[in-house]
């Protein structure tokens, strides 16, 4: 990689005099500094070296608008915290989301159900959460956080508490008397205590900045509240069920318990410490199980089973006074174990403050006065020669002074430029220039409009303004590792034309920025179950790389027209007697034209367009003509034809031999008002239907024991690591082969590679109609079931809406009742 070239005043000097022996040395040969060529030289490096010292602004500043305030959010620039984390992908990522969901969860831990792909089994260890409703209320906390970060493919089986198996700590040791022996007694317990709930510490972020970790690794995995959970303490206890060696029948507790009591303050020596475990109950192997400690009761000479001496001498252990600090220090150790954490306690925001680098000073104000080029023009004894020919050096330097000064506004533009959202289509022109001339120069080029002079705004006409506002978008982007061109996408637009669709891909990348952190981290994000509507990050992405509306969210792609039952049929009533058809050689007179694009209807929604169009008699009940669907967008298939009784109205919809009659109309301007009017109808009917569902086949799994739901399980295993995506295929585009193919290869390469991905076309209204109605459905079961899940009758109605859905997705499989 090639260094950057010096950007000093005598390097550039010195390359300009190369430059000029190069291209100029056979008729210029004298550089030294008394020759005019080599002064214009020295005064325009000097301009340069300002340009570069501007340059080198702090890049804060430079992108700090006239407002004075830094918006990285409009400048597409994503804080850390939001940029770096990601949705968990593993069970330690998982544990870490459930962990961080409530400080009252001493422990927990994610397994994969062996038999039952994709499903996950939580279980939980809250020692200070009791009674029947705070426990059912922490459940459904969990679940809360475990639907708002679910992935594709993925779903909690089950979410419960294991079972605590009762245990008491018997502990000899020799101690200090510098503290109350209950305290010390207390700790003691606390020490044990932690060690058989396993708990995890999350590392604050403070603290592993002060480690040197990199930014990535301080917002590794999900983001929570209480920073990074240390992964090693997540892989090390990743196992549910209690140690093997907690289980044995030893006389003392294993050398972990000996170590982490020995360690506490004015503990000289620990003579025994041993776990009494219960008769019966223990775990069987692999079970799901934590030993729980069991507070001291009284009994002789202080708490039971907690012998301390001092030099030899009882310490009596007060256990009233030992529940107490037992309690106070299971709070500290709450607070050690989950510290609440803000990222901007290690996370310096960049402040800017406004430079105004636009401003200008030419480069010809520094040339010597006998010049006559510095702002102060000639006297008024001056010459018309010399006058003459003062404006023409002025006018052959100000190409260059406007270059100059150009290169000054598109940096003072930045802001505007690289906006993430409607930004500027393309850079600056500076007036400066113009300004900055004698008054009797100031025409020496016309002015741009809006400009005091000068050469500004001549470069706009041979600016494609599209193309540089698509390149700005591109390269905010890239900062983020995605890119966006929708070119392949464009070639399917048929609801746009000209211009329009470049405008319209210009706004999906604005659209995708500024969704960018969602799109990039939930890419492979599935719906949140509680929420009927949510679609999800998968579908979302999908929705929006291919142009289309992630499904399942309001309004319905149905709505439009299937609130309309009596009010949406489109029958052409010249042509009623052949299904609207009329021979081209019926009709006499020859072909006058193409209806052409205009402004009827613009901005006009689909009530609106309904009501234009039901004065002309093409609005009756009874489904859509499918030439109206497949046809209808495109203007260059409509024609205007002249006969003795009107102007006919017709739509090529691609038979050989016929053609389509829209209507009869007493002239030609009411014709091509209401092609323009059929054509915005069909494409607001084509793109309020057109969107994206994403099937989990985890989430058709049965959810009850009922004998209905047995279709359910025959098919579990086959399908249950799969992706349907299901798409609306009878609008103009994506009737389209090409498109599917594209919206085929979109899904694969966005998908999970874990899961299988299948695409569904939907090839007609009603059976669109009839799927988003079972969809909604099935997602508010799931729904209702995800609030109460040990309902068997919630239960039993998700089963009953999947049965109806994977009938409609399955012909072939039987519905359910």
């Amino acid at each position: 990689m090639t260094e950057t070239p010096p950007l000093d005043f005598q390097s550039l000097r010195l390359r300009g005099l190369d430059w000029l022996q190069r291209y100029a040395g056979e008729r210029w040969t004298d550089y030294n500094v008394h020759d005019p060529g080599v002064t214009l030289l020295e005064a325009l490096v000097y301009g340069l070296t300002d340009l570069a010292y501007r340059v080198d602004f702090a890049t804060a500043d430079l992108l700090t608008p006239r407002q004075d305030r830094l918006d990285l959010a409009a400048l597409g620039l994503l804080p850390p915290e939001q940029a770096l984390p990601s949705r968990p992908a593993t069970p330690e990522d998982w544990r870490a989301v459930i962990l961080d969901a409530d400080r009252s969860i001493d422990n927990a831990w994610v397994d994969p159900v062996v038999d039952d792909p994709g499903c996950l089994r939580i279980s939980l260890f809250a020692g200070r959460v009791r009674g029947g409703d705070a426990r059912a209320g922490l459940l459904r906390w969990v679940r809360a956080a475990f639907d708002a970060n679910r992935n594709a493919g993925e779903d909690a089986a089950t979410i419960g508490f294991v079972r605590e198996i009762p245990c008491t700590l018997a502990v000899e040791a020799e101690v200090e008397r510098d503290r109350e022996p209950s305290e010390i007694a207390a700790e003691m317990f606390d020490r044990c205590a932690a060690l058989l709930t396993a708990g995890v510490r999350a590392v604050p972020f403070e603290e592993l900045r002060r480690a040197g970790a990199p930014l990535d690794a301080v917002f590794l995995g999900p983001l929570g509240q209480c920073g990074l959970f240390d992964r090693e303490q997540l892989r090390d206890t990743a196992s549910s069920s209690v140690p093997t060696d907690l289980l044995d029948d030893a006389a003392q507790a294993p050398e972990r318990f000996f170590r982490a009591v020995g360690q506490i303050a004015d503990v000289r020596f620990v003579q025994g410490l041993r776990l009494v475990l219960p008769q019966d109950g223990l775990p069987a192997p692999g079970e799901a199980a934590v030993l729980v400690l069991q507070q001291p009761v009284a009994g002789a000479g202080g708490a039971a089973g907690i012998a301390l001496t001092s030099r030899g001498r009882p310490l009596p252990v007060d256990p009233v006074r030992m529940g107490y600090h037992i309690d106070r220090f299971a709070l500290e150790r709450s607070d050690r174990m989950r510290p609440h954490q803000s990222p901007d306690a290690i996370i310096e925001r960049p402040v800017g403050h406004y430079l105004g680098v636009d401003r200008y000073t030419l480069v010809q104000s520094h040339l010597p006065r006998l010049y006559h080029v510095t702002p102060q023009g000639l006297g008024p004894s001056a010459t018309e020669a010399e006058r003459a020919r003062a404006r023409q050096l002025r006018g052959f330097l100000l190409q260059f002074e406007q270059a100059l000064a150009d290169f000054l506004a598109h940096l003072d533009a930045l802001p505007a430029v690289f906006a993430a959202r409607d930004g500027e289509a393309g850079y600056r022109h500076s007036a400066a220039p113009g300004a900055g001339l004698p008054a009797e120069d100031r025409d020496l080029y016309p002015s741009a409009p809006g400009m005091a002079g000068g050469m500004a705004g001549v470069g706009d006409a041979y600016t494609d303004a599209l193309d540089r506002r698509g390149r700005v978008l591109d390269y905010l982007l890239a900062l983020y590792g995605e890119q966006f061109s929708q070119n392949s996408l464009r070639s399917f637009d048929l609801y746009r034309v000209g211009v329009e669709k470049d405008e319209a891909v210009i706004a999906n990348r604005e659209r995708f920025l500024a969704q960018v952190a969602g799109m990039t981290r939930d890419r492979g994000g599935g719906a949140d179950l509680r929420l009927a509507e949510d679609a999800g990050g998968l579908a979302r992405r999908l929705a929006l790389l291919l142009d289309l509306r992630p499904a399942g969210e309001p309004p319905r792609l149905t709505a439009g027209l299937g609130d309309r039952s009596a009010d949406y049929y489109w029958d052409p009533p010249a042509g009623r007697q052949r299904h609207a058809r009329i021979a081209r050689t019926r009709l006499p007179e020859p072909l006058e034209g193409q209806a052409l694009l205009s402004d009827d209807g613009a901005g006009v929604d689909l009530d609106g367009l309904i009501a234009a169009l039901r004065p002309h008699d093409l609005l009756t009940p009874g489904p859509i003509h499918p030439s109206l669907v497949a046809f209808g967008c495109q203007l260059d298939r409509f024609a205007i034809r002249r006969s003795a009784d009107g102007w006919w109205l017709l739509l090529d919809d691609g038979e050989p031999d016929d053609v389509l009659v829209v209507g009869l109309f007493r002239d030609r301007a009411t014709a091509r008002r209401v092609a323009n009017l059929v054509r915005r109808f069909s494409v607001q009917v084509c793109r309020n239907a057109e969107g994206v569902f994403v099937v989990e086949g985890v989430l058709l799994r049965p959810r009850s024991d009922a004998a209905f739901a047995a279709p359910l399980r025959q098919r579990q295993q086959a399908r249950q690591m799969r992706l349907t995506a299901v798409f609306s295929g009878w609008t103009a585009r994506t009737a389209q082969p090409g498109f599917r193919s594209l919206a085929r290869e979109t899904l694969r390469l966005n998908s999970p590679a874990h899961l299988m991905v299948e695409d569904c076309w939907l090839e007609t209204f009603e059976a669109l109609a009839a799927f988003e109605q079972a969809h909604a459905d099935w997602r508010a079961a799931l729904a209702a079931l995800a609030d109460a899940p040990g309902e068997a009758a919630r239960a039993e109605a998700a089963d009953r809406a999947a049965l109806r859905l994977v009938g409609l997705l399955e012909p072939a499989s039987p519905a359910g009742p």
